[in-house]
């Protein structure tokens, strides 16, 4: 895993951006949440679709000069490599309701990492997002996000072979939504 250079440009850099230090995956494995995104219906069709990816710390809510500052703080874990293998295909939940779709990974050392940049997060004052964090941390490549569906929309999904597969994960790149110069 190299860190790419995070020369990130900000259209307004006091403006909050909702960011996660993430992983790119390979082009095999974006073919694939695609095939699964193609058969997607109802209210699942409708969520976000990010880049296909690997979530590794969800920081929340930052600004700008925090992310960079962060980016600059992430060089130390150039040439980490993290093999991954895939188990299947998984949700979130939040009060019963589905709100991600996602391909479940298989991985300690992806655990390990988000260990390790929760704990740079914190030391450098930032505030990481702890919902999904620490031990609840799960690695995924989530298909859709930020969807409201019932189980009776996911059950038919979930039953979907994903084979299984191994893989490296790539560069570490923040993702970041909001304006961008």
């Amino acid at each position: 895993m190299s860190v790419r250079s995070c020369q990130i440009g900000f259209r307004w850099p006091s403006r909050p951006y909702d960011a996660a230090l993430v992983s790119s995956v390979t082009s095999k494995i974006t073919a694939r949440v695609q095939d699964i995104r193609s058969r997607l219906r109802g209210n699942v069709a409708h969520g976000a679709k990010l880049p296909p990816h690997i979530t590794l710390l969800y920081l929340g809510i930052m600004k700008g000069p925090e992310l960079e500052r962060f980016a600059a703080d992430c060089g130390k874990f150039a040439g980490r490599v993290c093999e991954a293998v895939i188990i299947g295909l998984d949700c979130f939940q939040e009060g019963g309701r589905i709100i991600n779709l996602h391909i479940r990974l298989s991985s300690m050392k992806l655990r390990d990492l988000h260990f390790e940049l929760f704990d740079l997060a914190v030391n450098r004052g930032l505030s990481p997002d702890k919902t999904h964090a620490l031990d609840r941390y799960q690695p995924h490549i989530s298909i859709v996000d930020q969807i409201d569906a019932g189980p009776e929309e996911i059950a038919g999904l979930l039953a979907l072979a994903v084979p299984p597969d191994v893989f490296s994960a790539g560069d570490l790149h923040f993702l970041a939504e909001g304006d961008f110069s």
